[in-house]
């Protein structure tokens, strides 16, 4: 499964780096070296978030020159969409439960998190949270990259989660009682 993600996530940057390389050559707009530099800082190597950011920056660009400034605005315009949907339909495919464990994910930072930090910020053990966190994995929301740990399957979603999504800790529910 590792090794699977691995060659997941050197495809999607070769594919990024591939993109990057054919769009700068064919543009009509000249693309400073400083923002060529910046772009992939913003897209994390994720080729959709490329395409956003293209499309974005070159409504942006005043038809002579992208600039530093484009660059910049187009960062909150592309957050703004992505939340809109591609971040958000899929926090729709999650539980509350689901949503809250992502969301405590998110509190602790965008790198792989250990499933014992997500359940105390939830108010749980690790073992209550385990069905929670294999249901994540099978719906595609989360991968495993090391015993113990989990990690989103795309890049800013832990940033989605804190604009969108407020912490809560829900209730314990005890199995036969409301």
């Amino acid at each position: 499964m590792r090794s699977s993600r691995l060659r997941h996530e050197h495809a999607g940057r070769s594919a990024a780096a591939a993109l990057r390389r054919s769009f700068v050559p064919f543009s009509s707009l000249p693309i400073p070296r400083a923002n060529s530099r910046r772009l992939p800082e913003l897209e994390e190597g994720y080729p959709y978030f490329l395409q956003e950011y293209g499309s974005i920056v070159w409504d942006l660009g005043n038809n002579a020159m992208i600039t530093v400034s484009d660059v910049d605005e187009a960062q909150e315009l592309v957050e703004v969409k992505l939340d809109g949907s591609f971040f958000k339909v899929r926090a729709e495919r999650t539980t509350d439960l689901e949503l809250q464990f992502l969301r405590a994910m998110a509190e602790l930072g965008p790198e792989p998190q250990q499933a014992r930090d997500v359940a105390g910020l939830l108010e749980r053990t690790s073992g209550q949270l385990g069905p929670i966190r294999a249901r994540l994995i099978d719906k595609g929301l989360l991968y495993t990259p090391g015993f113990g740990l989990a990690a989103s399957t795309v890049p800013q979603f832990d940033r989605y989660m804190r604009r969108a999504h407020k912490p809560v800790v829900p209730p314990v529910q005890r199995r036969g009682k409301p």
